[in-house]
């Protein structure tokens, strides 16, 4: 079949986008204050990869979990020389980091995909820079702003030449924003105790010379005035824990069951293995690998040290924290049996997720015998597999949709295939008839049913007339809101 290497050319083709696009490359300056400068820059070069190449595109997400990986685990020695209590904080410095490369990667999703408010998917880089201040945020949020797709000046049309002032006034604008948040103090976050303030050497200045006696902390504190908080009642937890022999195993279990599927897939479709996806693979080892550390730190006790140290003075800093410290409830509830439940039963889920893959290896072994004694020839059965249709249909499906998203005419959330047809040939009546082919041809595909080899030369001709049309049509404008239609209608 020819429908493999049509696909390897389509995702290795790079694609043809505006270079305001490229602005998502400086998207990742939002976390420059929570990982080191080289993961930061790592990150920016993946994300300008990304906009270039559909196949850097489709591994973003696992290339930025490895990135942040590795931040973490070159900051590991440093914490094992240090101690527990710094363990315990890498160990939480890297969930926030797993979630932080969640939300970025949603967000450079949204912006490329080019649907209305994609604006508002910059609140998450916001979040993440105001967590952690640093001057490279307001650099991050222009290269968003800047990625996202006007309503006249989409990535399949040649855009109109801005004039220079506009562009040097937004610079200047530009410039005066990162200088003054160069101003701007930043204070780091102290992963080991999120909730303990700064140390009073950076914060507090001397104490005049007149102040009186600081009292002695290591004396048992008086009871605070502020009134306590009753409740009717109140859930405690005594002793909940998983053996981490039973983690670890589990953990085994599924790298060797889901590694083991991995090599047996990539021998059947019998090519080498890009570097892309062993950098992909690895991400994914290693986010596993990381999140099972982290939960063996995290359930391990109090992280070590005094607690008579550490332990904060009730009604100290404000009055909020007194009445929280006085909390006490008429009637104690023990969920302790409840949650050492639910644990256990994820560790049999986990288990039972391990002997499926386990299984899966075993049928593909099977198979693969079967295969071995047929006469036939894999050669044969390939050309005469009732898939191959199916295949080719889906794959001319793809292609046109990737061609319409980069002319301006994206697939909504959740909108079907016949819908999504009928919304582009109201706009442009030229596409009626390569989408009507495209939509009866793939409607088996999603939902089921025969696909034969004149549906799948159809659709891929289909595919060739959209890929011909599309630069030759105007850009789109998105639809009047229902409001703007009522006050024309009503004046």
């Amino acid at each position: 079949m020819t429908t493999a290497p049509h696909e390897e050319s389509w995702l290795d083709a790079p694609a043809r986008v505006s270079w305001r696009a490229y602005g998502l490359a400086l998207l990742p300056l939002a976390t420059a204050g929570w990982l080191p400068w080289w993961g930061t820059a790592l990150l920016c070069v993946l994300f300008g990869l990304a906009v270039r190449w559909p196949r850097w595109e489709e591994g973003r997400l696992l290339l930025s979990l490895l990135i942040v990986g590795g931040a973490a685990v070159a900051l590991a020695p440093a914490a094992l020389a240090t101690g527990r209590t710094a363990l315990v904080g890498l160990a939480l410095h890297y969930l926030a980091l797993f979630f932080v490369a969640l939300a970025l990667n949603w967000t450079a999703s949204r912006i490329s995909d080019g649907l209305r408010r994609s604006r508002t998917a910059l609140l998450a880089p916001l979040l993440i820079g105001l967590l952690a201040p640093q001057p490279g945020l307001v650099l991050a949020l222009a290269g968003g702003l800047l990625a996202v797709p006007g309503r006249d000046e989409r990535r399949g049309s040649g855009p109109s030449k801005p004039a220079s002032r506009v562009w040097w006034t937004v610079g200047a604008a530009l410039a005066v924003l990162l200088i003054c948040s160069v101003l701007l103090p930043r204070q780091t976050v102290n992963w080991a105790d999120p909730g303990k303030p700064p140390s009073p050497s950076t914060v507090q200045a001397s104490p005049p010379a007149n102040q009186a006696t600081p009292p002695n902390l290591t004396q048992t504190p008086a009871p605070p005035a502020t009134p306590g908080l009753q409740l009717p009642f109140q859930f405690s937890i005594n002793n909940v824990y998983l053996p981490i022999d039973a983690i670890l195993l589990v953990g085994l279990l599924l790298l060797l069951a889901g590694g083991g599927l991995m090599m047996r897939f990539r021998q059947q479709q019998r090519r080498k293995l890009r570097l892309i996806e062993m950098l992909m693979v690895a991400g994914l080892l290693l986010t596993g690998a990381l999140w099972l550390a982290a939960g063996v730190l995290l359930s391990g006790g109090d992280g070590g040290g005094s607690g008579a140290a550490q332990q904060p003075v009730p009604g100290r800093d404000n009055a909020l924290a007194a009445m929280l410290s006085n909390i006490t409830g008429r009637r104690q509830i023990d969920i302790s049996g409840f949650v050492q439940g639910l644990l256990w039963l994820s560790l049999v889920v986990l288990f039972l997720v391990a002997a499926a893959l386990f299984r899966l290896n075993w049928t593909q072994n099977r198979l693969k015998d079967g295969e071995e004694q047929d006469p036939s020839g894999p050669d044969t059965r390939l050309i005469s597999s009732p898939h191959a249709p199916l295949h080719r249909v889906r794959l001319a499906y793809r292609q046109a949709e990737e061609a319409l998203r980069q002319h301006g005419r994206g697939r909504m959330a959740a909108e079907t295939p016949a819908g999504y047809a009928a919304r582009l040939s109201a706009l442009d009546t030229v596409l009626t008839g390569p989408l009507d082919t495209l939509t009866r041809a793939y409607g088996p595909v999603r939902y089921g049913g025969r696909v034969t080899d004149e549906d799948a030369a159809g659709a891929e001709a289909a595919t060739h007339e959209l890929v011909t049309v599309l630069p030759t049509l105007p850009p789109p404008h998105d639809p009047p809101d229902e409001a703007s239609l009522a006050n024309k209608e009503n004046p």
